[in-house]
C-alpha cells in the first residue's frame, strides 16, 4: 500500500511542481529567482526562452535582437552562447553573435563594423577582443539625441524625442537613459 502511494505521488509530481517556464541562457530559473527579477523591474515575467549578457545587461529573447539593457552581472541562467540571437552577421559581442537588427542600431551610431569579435561593458563602452576601448555607445547616443534636436529646433525642454525615415528615440536631458526605436521592430533602451 506504502508503495502504491508513493508511486501515485510521484507520478503527480510534474503537476503539482512544473517549472518557471523561464528559461535564461537555455537554463529555467528557479520561482526566487523570478520573484526577485519581477520585484526589481516591478514587473511580471512572461513565462519564455530568453538570453541575457551579463557583461551588459543587454537582453532578448531566443532567436531575436537584444529588446532591452538591464541590469548587468546579474547571476541567473547559464552562460551567454554565441547562438542566442540566431545571428548571422559575422560580429560577435560578448561572444553573442549580433542579430542583424543589433548590428544595424550599431550601425547607425558608429558607421560601418567589421566582421569579428568584440567586447562591450555595462557602460557601452566597446572594443576589440583583447583591445582598448575604441567607442562609447551611450556617448554616440547623445550626440545623435543632440544632432536629431538641432535638426527639429528642438532642444529646449524636456522631451528629447527624435525621429528618422530608420528609426525614433527618445533620452533624458542629459542622455543618460533613452532608446532608439527601428520601425518594426521594436526599441532598445539604455541606461535603465
Amino acid at each position: 500500500m506504502r508503495t502504491v502511494l508513493l508511486i501515485t505521488l510521484f507520478s503527480f509530481y510534474p503537476l503539482c511542481h512544473a517549472g518557471t517556464g523561464v528559461r535564461i541562457n537555455d537554463v529555467e530559473l528557479r520561482q526566487d529567482q523570478v520573484n526577485q527579477i519581477a520585484q526589481a523591474y516591478q514587473m511580471p515575467i512572461i513565462p519564455g526562452d530568453y538570453w541575457y549578457d551579463r557583461k551588459t545587461g543587454a537582453w532578448g529573447i531566443k532567436c531575436g535582437p537584444a529588446v532591452g539593457l538591464g541590469v548587468a552581472n546579474l547571476e541567473m541562467g547559464g552562460k551567454l552562447k554565441a547562438d542566442a540571437s540566431c545571428g548571422s552577421t559575422g560580429v560577435f559581442v560578448n561572444g553573442r553573435e549580433l542579430h542583424q537588427l543589433d548590428l544595424m542600431n550599431l550601425q547607425m551610431l558608429a558607421g560601418q563594423i567589421a566582421p569579428g569579435r568584440y567586447w562591450m561593458d555595462a557602460e557601452l563602452n566597446a572594443g576589440r577582443e583583447g583591445g582598448p576601448a575604441l567607442v562609447n555607445y551611450k556617448q554616440l547616443m547623445a550626440q545623435h539625441q543632440t544632432q536629431m534636436n538641432g535638426m527639429q529646433g528642438a532642444g529646449s525642454g524636456s522631451d528629447n524625442f527624435w525621429s528618422s525615415r530608420f528609426g525614433a528615440g527618445n533620452s533624458s536631458a542629459d542622455g543618460s537613459q533613452g532608446y532608439v526605436s527601428v520601425p518594426g521592430y521594436g526599441p532598445v533602451g539604455y541606461g535603465y
